[in-house]
């Protein structure tokens, strides 16, 4: 989602992440016409810009700006430069509204036709036009500064007069009508200057009903939500009108609550996530999220000793009677009355045996008998109702059947109505309520028939009857008069993922489930005596778990370290996750409740939470995705007008050196857009899905040539994934030099090469063997003695030289030694017999 703000400085866009300022500039293409902007109307793809200096259109495809201002030598321009309303008519043309009168603009033309007072009465005077709307019943509403409200009558192209009359209840307040919003329902609101806020109640006989407001200067109002109307005014901040019981309430700065930046509201806006957006005149933008509905905070307030007493809230219970008892670390006892949110106090009296023995609360239990029980720094108490009063039971010296310790973390009922007491220092005892008598277990890690550890922090029977006792040092389940251990094991993800133990939940189904310090959240499967953990890179705020509870609708939540998370366990677990972000705590310690009405409670510091899981789950939506930029080597998109802009854009092809490739994501839910989590992947380039991260800008470099498919998973600020990714192909030709006739170019090279070198090595072979022959014709191969052809051929040659020259030639005679021809056929017979026995030998 792309939020538009129109500012005293330019047009503003903003994706969650960064704010893009388009401003005027001298002697400029593709600039607004003037910085002030007064209105803007969302058209489709167009943005429409009302400025002090004339109209805008914005393509928001091409990102392309065209301007209309006022030029006195064409009447059929737009009448004003200042404009202050936009809207289409029922017949999609489009209306524009000035500071001097309305026009209604020729599109195809750029042309406007001017609209005021005529002689037959049917004509809207030439007034400041504040505001256009065109309701669900496709009447066309016109609201001017000075002369009340119109009703456009498309049959005869004129508009009717609505009648303003300042002492009756029953019509318009004022002729000052500032702003018009519709409703869900389809009922208009009217905000007017010094009238109050009007509803039409009754449109064909147009009869009002208005409600006055400590400052009237109205500026705006807004009816986007269902039941409450929200109207700015110039000076005295903004009010809420609950159409529920009338109620009306102020934010204003100027009482210090700083509930608004800025008194002078000018606009605002609800965005599909529920989030009103505030514009102010000197104080910016301002957010704020309706939470009436999601929770309600009890806070402790020094000033009122009916509030919360102050500290950290260690544990919450409902009694009987509807109460609900709050542990204060260090501040004692609460029981807060639901009916009027207030709070009774109870702390330790230093001189009163009665009293709360400590104000340093650990644990709260009810019995199965409606009796309260408390754990302390000091004892175990005991609640009297019909008193007010407490029971303590302390360590005892001379009483081995006494109490082992003071301080008290955890309580359980065990059957034949005994408690077991978790200790800070002596591990268990099995108190005897009727018999007044304690039995310990102190630690003894040699023997199992004692736990593993003295430092007890939570208590649970399972569903088959065996007591689970989590420890500061390990988890033992109690069996049979055995207490098995389970310790963390770095080699085993299937064991136990902390050895800190804070809390272990039962829920409707008889699953247990343990929340760690460190190790996240675990779920125990009793079949094959194992853990399957959830952690904080499965997406739970905090891998410190110290309370889980859960709703009606069997989902679990879990207070953490870091906020209060939803697990929803219906599509398997984990998959949705939903974490609070605009609580004032994000430290949430061991206290954790249901009540019978399904309101879950935590405790925070210093608070406590009301949540009802029906509203705060329900609204809760998926985010979308969007590609807020592209650059391309360095360019943006928005600067490159070859392109459509990035939202509207959903392929790329790109030629082979435009390949350095960033793209910046932003989702549509900006409630806390710094805390959204992406997870990307690249198809053909990257092998795994991105780990999940704040970070919304994926860099890629170097692209080889091909096809591939960007792919990216987003999830809000509180976790919720969008199930659907943005899938956006993209194709990188390959360079010339690597393209299929580049590669068959250079096949027809290596082929023609080849065959040149098998050519040229051919004939030299051929040469050599000629050259061979003519050498075997010269000489005798069985003797190695020349022949006569060497003699034979060049004489005649030699002879017809010598005559030509007319020199002696001289011939020496051959040498006829008969001993030199034996020895050469000696040799020759016995290289024959030699060849002979080879040949023999070869083929015998």
């Amino acid at each position: 989602m792309l939020l538009w703000l129109g500012t005293h400085a330019g047009l503003v866009r903003y994706d969650g992440y960064s704010f893009k300022l388009y401003e005027n500039e001298p002697f400029s293409e593709n600039v607004i016409s003037h910085n002030q902007v007064q209105t803007l109307f969302l058209d489709g793809d167009t943005l429409w810009i009302g400025t002090y200096g004339g109209l805008n259109r914005l393509d928001l495809r091409t990102n392309r700006i065209k301007s209309y201002v006022n030029d006195i030598k064409k009447p059929d321009s737009i009448r004003d430069n200042l404009v202050i309303s936009i809207a289409r008519d029922a017949q999609g043309r489009l209306w524009v509204g000035t500071g001097q009168g309305l026009d209604r603009m020729d599109e195809t033309r750029g042309t406007f036709i001017h609209y005021g007072t005529d002689s037959k009465g049917g004509g809207i005077p030439q007034d400041r036009i504040r505001d256009l709307h065109l309701d669900k019943n496709g009447r066309f509403w016109v609201a001017t500064s000075n002369n009340g409200l119109y009703l456009y009558q498309y049959a005869t192209d004129t508009f009717l007069s609505i009648p303003f009359k300042k002492n009756d209840p029953q019509a318009l307040p004022s002729p000052h009508v500032m702003s018009i919003s519709e409703d869900p329902q389809g009922t208009l609101w009217f905000a007017t200057w010094y009238g109050g806020i009007s509803v039409l109640e009754d449109p064909d006989t147009f009869r009002f009903k208005t409600i006055r407001v400590q400052d009237e200067r109205l500026y705006f109002v807004n009816a986007q939500d269902p039941t409450l109307v929200y109207a700015g005014t110039w000076g005295g901040g903004l009010f809420i009108y609950s159409k529920k019981d009338g109620e009306v309430v102020n934010m204003k700065t100027a009482d210090g609550t700083g509930s608004v930046p800025n008194d002078v509201v000018y606009s605002c806006l609800i965005d599909i996530h529920h989030i009103l957006w505030i514009g102010t005149n000197g104080g910016g933008l301002a957010r704020s999220e309706p939470t009436e509905k999601r929770y309600r905070v009890y806070v402790s307030n020094p000033k009122n000793l009916q509030s919360l007493s102050p500290g950290k809230v260690t544990s919450i219970r409902e009694d009987r009677q509807g109460n609900l008892w709050v542990g204060v670390y260090g501040s004692g006892l609460n029981m807060l009355d639901r009916t009027t949110g207030l709070f009774k106090r109870y702390r330790h009296e230093t001189n009163s045996r009665d009293s709360l023995p400590n104000d340093i609360v650990n644990a709260l239990y009810e019995d199965s008998r409606g009796v309260l029980w408390i754990g302390t720094n000091e004892g175990l108490a005991r609640y009297n109702p019909s008193s007010d009063t407490f029971t303590t039971y302390l360590p005892d010296p001379a009483n081995p059947d006494s109490i082992s310790d003071r301080v008290i973390y955890a309580i359980k009922e065990a059957p034949g109505y005994r408690l077991w007491i978790g200790t800070y220092s002596k591990g268990l005892d099995l108190f005897d309520i009727e018999k007044g008598t304690f039995t310990h277990f102190p630690s003894n890690t040699e023997d199992e028939r004692f736990p593993q550890d003295n430092l007890v922090y939570a208590l649970e029977y399972d569903r088959f009857g065996n007591l689970w006792v989590g420890y500061n040092n390990g988890l033992d389940r109690y069996e049979q008069g055995r207490f098995i251990r389970y310790r963390y094991d770095t080699n085993n993800n299937l064991g136990i993922s902390s050895n800190t133990i804070r809390h272990i939940f039962r829920d409707s189904q008889g699953t247990l489930w343990l929340g760690t310090v460190g190790g996240g959240l675990s779920r125990y499967s009793p079949e094959k005596d194992q853990f399957i953990h959830l952690t904080k890179k499965d997406g739970i705020p905090h891998n410190t778990v110290r309370s889980i509870i859960e709703d009606t609708e069997g989902n679990l939540w879990i207070g953490t370290a870091t906020g209060i998370g939803y697990i929803d366990k219906k599509g398997f677990a984990f998959r949705g996750f939903y974490l609070f972000n605009e609580l004032k705590d994000r430290e949430f310690h061991t206290g954790a409740w249901k009540t019978r009405d399904g309101r879950i409670f935590f405790g925070g510091q210093n608070s406590l939470y009301e949540i009802d899981p029906r509203h705060a789950v329900k609204e809760r939506i998926p985010p979308r995705l969007v590609v807020s930029d592209i650059s391309i080597n360095g360019k943006s998109l928005w600067d490159d007008f070859a392109f459509p802009t990035p939202p509207y854009i959903t392929s790329l092809t790109l030629p082979y050196d435009k390949n350095n490739l960033s793209f910046t994501f932003a989702a549509n839910d900006l409630q806390e857009p710094n805390r959204n989590l992406y997870s990307i992947k690249l198809e053909g380039f990257d092998k795994d899905w991105s780990v999940p991260s704040t970070n919304h800008v994926a860099i890629y470099t170097n692209v080889p040539g091909g096809s591939y498919i960007l792919k990216v998973r987003v999830a809000n600020s509180e976790g919720a994934w969008n199930d659907e990714a943005l899938s956006f192909p993209i194709k990188v030709s390959s360079p010339p030099w690597l393209s299929i006739w580049a590669f068959l170019f250079y096949g027809f090279v290596i082929l023609t090469i080849g065959y040149t070198i098998a050519l040229t090595r051919s004939r030299k072979v051929l040469q050599e063997a000629n050259r061979r022959l003519d050498a075997l014709s010269m000489t005798d191969p069985l003797t190695g003695i020349s022949n006569r052809r060497h003699f034979d051929e060049p004489l005649p040659r030699i002879v017809a030289e010598a005559r030509l020259d007319r020199v002696p030639l001289t011939i020496p005679e051959p040498n006829q030694d008969p001993s030199i021809l034996v020895e050469k056929a000696d040799k020759a017979l016995y290289k024959a017999k030699e060849e002979g026995r080879n040949c023999y030998r070869s083929f015998n």
